[in-house]
């Protein structure tokens, strides 16, 4: 059955890959990200498919409004996000903010904006990209760690709430992923052959959207095995 779904982030790295391959399948994207330029070559490869929104979801009223643009959706992929890694007491004041409205609050601005419509029909499927940071803390990740235990807070509270209304709210919490944000300044700290591929995870979200409505997959923990995390 193909769907209306929503992606944030989706003009680089794991959201192009969600947005490319969806599209593939017949899905309906509507792909949201800061960077018009990104977005317009992001359409042109997939121009029947794909429907894009240049706008900044740390912005609440644009959120809003492009939200009652778009109307109606079976999925909301919360994909978006920013990194940083430093020692709290090196972080500015400007990085705290722009990480915790981004990856915190922007997410639920985007949650929020769609949550009524699903209500409405009874149906809907919300998917967090969270992290590992979100479980347990990591040194030199205590802001995006901090926005990401916000996400798994936030999402406990939606998907008990949802339920009632047949919504199902997953979050999934990798490790780290093949993307450019580990370089040279930000080196990863496993193996870099380990690191879980964009087409991985973007597998596994579709297999979520493929199984029955019936079942609910809550917290998906996984990471390169490189890394150790629990998941308590």
């Amino acid at each position: 059955m193909k769907k209306t779904i929503v992606i944030t982030g989706a003009s680089s790295g794991l959201g192009k890959t969600l947005a490319t391959d969806l599209a593939k399948q017949g899905h309906t994207v509507h792909a949201l990200a800061r960077s018009a330029e990104k977005l317009d070559e992001l359409k042109a490869a997939h121009p029947d498919q794909i429907k894009v929104y240049p706008v900044d979801i740390a912005d609440a009223d644009a959120v809003q409004k492009v939200f009652s643009d778009i109307g109606a959706i079976d999925v909301l992929i919360n994909n978006a996000g920013i990194f940083s890694s430093a020692p709290f007491h090196e972080e500015s004041f400007e990085n705290i903010d722009r990480i915790i409205d981004t990856n915190l609050k922007g997410l639920m601005y985007c949650t929020r904006a769609a949550l009524p419509a699903m209500i409405e029909k009874k149906a809907g499927h919300i998917i967090n990209i969270s992290s590992v940071s979100g479980i347990n803390g990591l040194p030199g990740q205590a802001i995006y760690g901090a926005s990401k235990h916000g996400v798994q807070g936030f999402a406990d509270v939606v998907a008990m709430e949802a339920r009632e209304h047949d919504i199902l709210v997953t979050n999934l919490c990798p490790g780290g992923i093949a993307t450019p944000l580990w370089n040279a300044s930000n080196p990863y700290p496993g193996e870099q052959n380990d690191l879980i591929s964009c087409e991985e995870i973007s597998n596994l979200v579709q297999f979520l959207l493929s199984q029955p409505k019936s079942t609910l997959y809550k917290k998906v923990v996984f990471f390169p095995k490189s890394e150790w995390h629990s998941d308590d």
